[in-house]
């Protein structure tokens, strides 16, 4: 969902054309397509036939930038000095009322977000934890262990077909039961796909399998021998790692309030060369989806500005009334 071709002259996005760009992705068999320019939604090519309106929000020179899937038309809307955490989410709560779907693109980068602040935004659906410029497992986890139900995407955010490290690297795999735009966003919003990311041209790939609960222990299993199968929990603490397996098992604590897992491929340089990110599963005790929200104060967001708004104009009519002085002061000494 998150790559870029030639836009706006190219001053700002990709190097080829929309149908180039779509044409690459068709010859590794991707189904989905999603070409998210900055602010700028590409038109549905005759051919694509699961077409996402998708484009990249933010052109205030922050890195705040979003993934925003299915929407009618671009918004300009931004705060383009200054975004603090309630600019953050008056920005998440205004784009995801115009979109099917809303992802927080690279959330580590330009020192755009804090961690911390993943412990109080709402309202989005997911979070980039790997792309060509996001590492976002540290956010991600903060936001979980705040019970957001919110969900851990990977993409490419390429510019250039021209270079194999642009596309090609990050995709997420959707358990949809029905081949159509509905039934792929309807699965997105549930959580029923997961992201892969690899780091370099991998001859093994590795893909999910399974996963289940079966009095108290949870077992994932992937199609092939992983190196590393990562049990993530609270706080974003490996509770376990399982080596050269292809089945693991963990006995759920009862302190876990969600559980995440990795499989990993080490690579011979001894990196991360494929890394499938799971979605967590959750303890819950009403809804498992349940969405959480900031809550609008109007009121007290009016004070606040009536205050700021006083405080301005004191000080301009204090700096004119000093001035007023010593013009006066100037003046005396002058006739004097």
């Amino acid at each position: 969902f998150h790559t870029h071709s030639r836009a706006w002259g190219g001053w700002t996005d990709g190097t080829h054309s929309p149908q180039q760009v779509f044409d690459a992705y068709q010859e590794l068999e991707y189904d989905v397509v999603g070409i998210s320019n900055y602010q700028s939604i590409r038109p549905q090519l005759d051919d694509n036939e699961l077409y996402f309106a998708t484009y990249e929000h933010g052109w205030a020179w922050t890195q705040h930038h979003y993934t925003v899937v299915g929407a009618d038309e671009v918004s300009w809307f931004d705060f383009p000095l200054y975004k603090g955490l309630r600019q953050k989410q008056a920005m998440i709560d205004h784009l995801r009322a115009r979109s099917d779907l809303l992802v927080i693109n690279h959330p580590n980068k330009g020192a755009a977000y804090e961690a911390s602040d993943f412990a109080y935004l709402t309202g989005y659906h997911g979070i980039e934890v790997a792309t060509k410029y996001a590492n976002g497992r540290e956010f991600w986890d903060t936001a979980l262990s705040a019970g957001r139900r919110v969900w851990g995407f990977c993409a490419d955010d390429g510019h250039t077909i021209a270079k194999a490290t642009h596309y090609g690297r990050g995709w997420v795999c959707v358990n949809a039961p029905v081949r159509s735009r509905e039934g792929i966003l309807a699965a997105l919003h549930a959580g029923r796909f997961y992201g892969v990311w690899t780091r370099r041209d991998q001859a093994q790939l590795n893909s999910f399998e399974r996963m289940s609960i079966d009095d108290g222990v949870l077992t994932v299993a992937f199609t092939e021998e992983t190196d590393q199968i990562r049990f993530i929990g609270q706080g974003g603490e490996l509770r376990e790692t399982v080596r050269d397996a292809r089945v693991a098992h963990y006995r759920l604590r009862d302190d876990d309030s969600y559980i995440r897992v990795e499989g990993v491929l080490i690579d011979p340089w001894g990196n991360e060369g494929v890394t499938v990110f799971l979605n967590p599963v959750f303890r819950y005790e009403d809804d498992p989806l349940g969405v959480v929200f900031a809550e609008r104060r109007p009121v007290a967001t009016q004070i606040v500005r009536s205050c700021l708004g006083a405080a301005v104009f004191v000080s301009f009519v204090a700096f004119w009334a000093s001035r007023a002085r010593r013009k006066l002061a100037q003046s005396a000494q002058l006739s004097g």
